[in-house]
């Protein structure tokens, strides 16, 4: 394949996500909302310092999507973003029997096509099974090195106050359930 063809199925790829793509940044404006500003301003910069064509046609706030295709995912932690940040998983396709694992929530979803899950992917452990059919899974996420790289200040953890419609008293915590094992989770020294 030369360089102009792969030029050109870039840009029909960027076309085809520019409406997912728009809708992935939407769910991280509700889901979090400091750094859906964040990363807006971090890709604003790129596009003002390289004015590249294609870059103009990069629709999301993420800067990364990870295609994951018709394969189970083993237990893992993603170490190349920040862990106040929330990654955007969706998955599609045909398929059936396929569940998101997140072992220190105790937790197993079902992980049905349209299905659209937020989460710290560098805290929370998280595991796919092989699924019955065609599946396609859409990771939308951020390296640390471009915030670096545009000098971006770095979001912090998305907190309930947020979303609070009323004063509510700033002293109050939230708390974890003692009925959880949390024996998975990393500790702050592991972050």
């Amino acid at each position: 394949m030369n360089a102009e063809n792969m030029k050109k199925g870039t840009r029909e790829w960027l076309l085809a996500m520019k409406e997912t793509s728009a809708l992935m940044s939407g769910v991280l404006a509700v889901t979090h909302p400091e750094l859906y500003d964040r990363a807006h301003e971090s890709m604003m910069q790129l596009r003002k310092e390289f004015e590249n064509e294609d870059l103009g046609l990069w629709e999301s706030v993420f800067n990364v999507i990870a295609v994951i295709s018709n394969r189970r995912t083993d237990p893992h932690r993603d170490i190349k973003t920040d862990a106040h940040w929330y990654d955007i998983l969706v998955t599609v396709g045909r398929y059936t029997d396929t569940f998101l694992t997140l072992r220190g929530l105790n937790a197993k979803l079902v992980y049905n096509s349209g299905t659209i899950v937020a989460l710290s992917s560098r805290i929370l452990l998280h595991e796919v099974n092989m699924p019955v059919g065609e599946r396609v899974c859409y990771s939308w996420y951020m390296r640390e090195s471009i915030f670096e790289y545009t000098r971006t200040e770095y979001a912090h953890w998305s907190v309930l106050k947020n979303y609070s419609s009323t004063d509510a008293d700033d002293d109050e915590e939230l708390v974890g359930d003692p009925e959880v094992d949390d024996s998975n989770w990393l500790s702050e020294e592991q972050l």
